[in-house]
């Protein structure tokens, strides 16, 4: 059924839950990141996501799918995540994603799903900033010639 962005979209039916999505972050840790809390260029970070099951009704088998068509997105693994959600609860979702070099500092767009056994799709989409290194400067040189 489709219907309008302008509009409400139609009733759930009875039994259904439904998912929020509340939020997401990143860490750096190692042995594959620096730990600087920022996504750097060849680093593995973890990406948490955050979704709220915002019904009276629990999602049973749940699934979970984070994906990327950016060539520097190497691999993408899921860590964990809950098999149900109970009605009513927040719950976290880790990805561990793995870059490749990346030349200029840039967002990195994601696309997440999530199914139950009891509805769903359920679709977000979302952006890690990732930077770059800074050049290294030697202290002392000022790049002047001398004539």
């Amino acid at each position: 059924m489709l219907f309008r962005s302008d509009s409400d979209p139609p009733p759930l039916p009875p039994d259904t839950p439904d998912f929020l999505y509340v939020g997401d972050s990143v860490t750096d840790p190692g042995p594959g990141g620096n730990n600087n809390g920022q996504v750097d260029s060849g680093e593995t970070f973890l990406l948490e996501v955050e979704l709220r099951n915002t019904t009276d009704t629990a999602a049973q088998d749940v699934d979970f799918l984070l994906i990327s068509s950016d060539p520097a997105v190497l691999e993408i693994t899921e860590v964990g995540h809950p098999t149900t959600s109970p009605a009513m609860t927040t719950d976290t979702v880790i990805f561990e994603v793995r870059l490749g070099s990346v030349t200029t500092a840039r967002i990195i767009a994601f696309s997440f799903s999530l199914t139950a056994s009891s509805g769903g799709p359920w679709a977000e989409s979302l952006g890690v900033h990732v930077s770059t290194p800074c050049p290294e400067f030697e202290v002392g040189k000022t790049g002047r010639r001398r004539g």
